[in-house]
């Protein structure tokens, strides 16, 4: 996927009030009450449902204005990964901020990180 495409998943979550970069770094970031996200561009050479799953969520932190991973937070997320037809799976416990797994609504795994 593109940058463009990207900001193009912002723009429908946001109505164009969050901008998107990508820049080389370990990791994401938004800023809360701020209107930047900056993912990194190792996802590039993921799957793009992972990209999506990225973006979206770093879109969500400033959404619901907080860098934490709250159930909120997660409700939030879980809606725009509906979205985008992605279910995310967060593991056994299901206390994990990021999902383990990435499902299409059909069923299909898109995404595994191998972690329990």
């Amino acid at each position: 996927m593109q940058v463009t495409e990207y900001q193009d998943i912002a723009d429908l979550m946001t109505g164009t009030k969050v901008t998107v970069f990508v820049k080389n770094r370990c990791r994401g970031i938004a800023y809360p009450g701020d209107t930047k996200v900056v993912v990194p561009a190792w996802i590039q050479s993921r799957p793009t449902e992972y990209q999506y799953y990225y973006v979206i969520h770093e879109v969500c932190h400033i959404l619901v204005n907080t860098h934490l991973h709250s159930r909120q937070f997660k409700a939030v997320e879980c809606y725009w990964l509906a979205e985008f037809g992605i279910v995310p799976i967060y593991g056994k416990s299901g206390r994990r901020a990021y999902p383990t797994q990435l499902k299409s609504a059909a069923g299909p795994t898109l995404f595994d990180s191998g972690r329990e």
